[in-house]
């Protein structure tokens, strides 16, 4: 059976399938979750896992002094031909829907704080910075990406075969 880990899942687990176990990791402790800094390192052997799955996490780490250092920990422990799928936000769409006035967009994922601003720039910044959490370990967002900017960051960390996926279709995990 093929090892995944799932990481930055706050309280959104991954049962096991019939063809993969995953380990749910965060930095919140949550049921069935390893509660773990990934900042400070993957607590598992090189070559263990077969998958990464990792999503809206890596853009709370500053790019160059986390997030890079954790795609490097990613690529240790990944086994030969494993497979990470990375979901962040995409700044190129988030700065079209801005300058379209469109904010609204997305009001039904934020907090109140987003819902009370009235212009087009400040729902822009508390979209993008505010903490949309109740968690104090929440980390505010630190990085953000377009698909150029995420590759390169994913090539500074030693990986070579990097493809861009449409959102929620891509290669296993």
């Amino acid at each position: 059976m093929r090892i995944g880990l799932n990481i930055g899942c706050g309280p959104r687990t991954l049962a096991p399938t019939t063809d993969c176990e995953w380990v749910n990791i965060d930095l919140v402790q949550y049921p069935g979750v390893l509660k773990c800094d990934v900042r400070e390192g993957i607590p598992f052997e090189d070559g263990w896992v077969e998958a990464i799955l990792c999503i809206h996490m890596l853009d709370h780490l500053d790019i160059i002094k986390e997030a890079i250092p954790f795609l490097k920990e990613c690529r240790r422990v990944m086994a030969e031909g494993a497979v990470m799928r990375l979901g962040v936000m995409d700044l190129e769409e988030i700065l079209k829907v801005y300058q379209a006035g469109d904010m609204e967009r997305y009001a039904q994922h934020q907090r109140m704080s987003f819902q009370s601003a009235k212009s087009q720039s400040l729902k822009l910044a508390i979209f993008l910075f505010g903490n949309q959490s109740k968690e104090k370990e929440y980390l505010g967002h630190k990085g953000l990406y377009t698909a150029e900017s995420l590759e390169e960051s994913l090539r500074l960390a030693g990986f070579t075969d990097v493809k861009k996926a449409t959102y929620q279709v891509s290669q296993s995990p």
